[in-house]
């Protein structure tokens, strides 16, 4: 694949090329598949390939199903055209917005959420999700271009992929280490690595600071506090330095490459239906 350029549109039938250099090479497996002559034959070992696949997927620990959506919305992006976005397209800001945003330690980067067109072949304006704010903001095309993909992240619950649902999680995790303070809590590791691996994949992709991240996140948390009973502007009463929220705010025992592994997700799949034949005989030329 060439290298990702967020400001560049790349042809879809240079990508579709691509996809059939790898069924050129695939199809040499099987005796009696051509894809480039025999569209069945490519419907064919098209599924094949998609089944090894998943075969390998599950032999790597590797989520499929996650994979396949990152596909689709990349697969999405890449058929618009410069200036086009489709909803959960992650963006960035350009020009005075992005100089104002970037000033007051906010996020450039964002998600969009939705899109009104205007009639009459009028401008479609973007609605856009950033870090920690409450509200989407109407952005045209012209102040937006094509942001990298936010990065899958492990975690107990699953993988994350968007930076919604990171935010979410970071949100979630934040409040169960905070209540973990309270009488008969425990605070649990996993949540500490969960911590770790959401908040660096936030800074890595938003270029905001721990500390941002965490202040535009304050009121999120808070609100949430609030809702389970105690007062968030209470301080602890424990003196403990390795209370669960001073371990999370400081450099916690736990480094990074163990916290980003996780359980391989095991989920259990219906059957799969007979294909409509079987699949052809191996070339003994070239062993599965």
């Amino acid at each position: 694949m060439p290298d990702d350029d967020d400001a560049i549109f790349t042809d879809p039938a240079v990508l579709a090329s691509h996809g059939a250099a790898v069924m050129d090479h695939y199809q040499r497996n099987y005796d009696d598949l051509d894809h480039r002559t025999s569209t069945d034959d490519a419907s064919e070992g098209l599924s094949f390939l998609l089944a090894d696949l998943m075969h390998y997927a599950e032999s790597r620990g590797v989520d499929f199903e996650g994979a396949l959506k990152d596909a689709r919305l990349g697969y999405a992006d890449e058929r618009l055209g410069p200036g086009e976005f489709v909803i959960s397209s992650t963006v960035q800001v350009t020009g005075t917005r992005a100089a104002e945003r970037e000033a007051t330690g906010r996020a450039t980067k964002g998600q969009v959420t939705g899109y009104l067109t205007q009639p009459e072949g009028g401008q479609t304006i973007y609605h856009v999700a950033f870090l920690g704010e409450v509200n989407s903001h109407q952005i045209p095309p012209d102040a937006l271009r094509s942001a990298p993909p936010f990065p899958q992240v492990p975690t107990l619950a699953g993988p994350v992929t968007t930076m919604l649902d990171a935010e979410a999680a970071l949100v979630d995790t934040t409040l169960r280490i905070e209540l973990s303070d309270a009488p008969g809590s425990t605070l649990r590791l996993q949540d500490i690595r969960d911590h770790r691996v959401l908040i660096t994949a936030l800074c890595d992709w938003t270029g905001l600071g721990p500390a941002q991240i965490s202040r535009l996140l304050r009121p999120r948390v808070n609100a949430k506090l609030r809702a389970s009973g105690p007062d968030p502007e209470m301080p602890t009463t424990s003196q403990d330095a390795t209370a669960p929220a001073q371990l999370a705010a400081k450099d916690f025992p736990v480094s990074l490459h163990t916290a980003g592994a996780a359980e391989p997700h095991n989920a259990n799949h219906p059957a799969a239906p007979s294909p409509s034949r079987d699949r052809p005989a191996a070339n003994p030329k070239n062993h599965r």
